[in-house]
This record gives structure tokens, C-alpha cells and sequence, in this order.
């Protein structure tokens, strides 16, 4: 199911061309999974826009600013975090 996923995802964003993505509710998944759709977007998607400078940012909502640090650390530094 993750190669499907990752296999969609760049599929996608070579279709849309996008360099940036919003993931909400992130603490409802796995980190090593969020990190790794992310790294595939960052690194296999080729000609298009973003690259490893590709912006993301995750919803965690309800969470202190260290719970946030930590996802954000658990994927690498893929990703930016806010609650709202």
C-alpha cells in the first residue's frame, strides 16, 4: 500500500507541479510514513517544481510547541508544524 501511495503521490505532483503541501491532522499518522511520502516527493519527482526545498507543512493540533519540534524532527526537517 505504501509503494501505491508513494507511486500516486509523484505521480501526481509531476501531473500538478506543485512545491508545496499542507498535511492535516498528522499526528493521526505515522511518522515514518509521513516522512517517507514526503522524502519521495522531495527526491523522485524529477523535472518538477519544489525539490528538497519543497515547503510542507503539518497540522498537529492540540499539542505543545515540543510535541510539534518533535514531529518536525521525527520527519527529517521535511516539514514545518502548526495548531490552530
Amino acid at each position: 500500500m505504501r509503494n501505491s501511495t508513494r507511486g500516486w503521490l509523484v505521480w501526481y505532483k509531476k501531473q500538478v507541479s506543485f512545491d508545496g503541501m499542507r498535511l492535516g491532522a498528522v499526528k493521526l499518522f505515522p511518522d515514518f510514513a509521513t516522512d517517507d511520502f514526503l522524502s519521495s516527493l522531495q527526491t523522485s519527482a524529477d523535472w518538477t517544481s519544489g525539490g528538497a526545498t519543497m515547503f510542507a507543512v503539518g497540522e498537529y493540533a492540540q499539542a505543545t510547541t515540543a510535541a510539534m519540534d518533535q514531529w518536525a524532527a521525527n520527519v527529517n526537517n521535511r516539514a514545518g508544524t502548526f495548531d490552530f
